[in-house]
């Protein structure tokens, strides 16, 4: 008796649509899918790593979001090498695939954006340099002393200018006499 109602509630398939075992016979009148398949997904353009321990290289890819970082993309754009800068990369195949709906990282939002026409980076090396508190500190004393020096040296000059301004009037004034 339980086997006829349990026939009549759901159906077992071996394989449909990639998953295996029971299905309730509502979904598959209805023509949904089991929960562990979903019909669509987002794409990712995003960077697979390859290479050595501390020593990456890593490859621009087109593939589903929920894939691992290392499966098989859908495309490959190009790739890139952090140590050395050098990267190739595929520009007017990654615009299309972005105008597409393809979601690009941050990282390779960077690198589109950094590409020149031939697919090559165009880096441009920072040319900060952090000091340390005691290098700020004296930085910082260096420069009040130089605003001190200029308005001492404005000072001094206002006050030749002045005394000039004083001795201009009585010269004038002596020859009169």
């Amino acid at each position: 008796m339980c086997l006829f109602i349990h026939e009549q509630v759901s159906s077992f398939h071996p394989v449909q649509n990639g998953v295996r075992g029971w299905t309730p016979k509502v979904e598959i009148e209805k023509g949904i899918r089991p929960n562990k398949e979903k019909e669509f997904n987002m794409l990712k353009i995003r960077l697979k790593r390859l290479g050595a321990k501390k020593a990456p290289t890593y490859r621009v890819i087109v593939i589903n979001s929920t894939t691992k970082r290392e499966g098989k993309p859908i495309e490959e754009l190009g790739y890139y090498n952090p140590k050395t800068k050098d990267m190739k990369l595929n520009k007017a195949s990654a615009e299309a695939w972005i105008s597409k709906g393809a979601q690009p990282t941050d990282t390779v939002k960077y690198l589109i954006a950094n590409c020149n026409a031939d697919g090559s980076l165009n880096y441009k090396k920072s040319e900060t340099v952090k000091l340390s508190k005691k290098a700020i500190a004296k930085k910082a004393a260096e420069e009040e002393a130089k605003k001190a020096e200029e308005e001492a040296k404005k000072a001094a000059e206002a006050a030749k200018a002045a005394e000039a301004e004083e001795a201009a009037p009585a010269e004038e004034a002596q020859p009169e006499a």
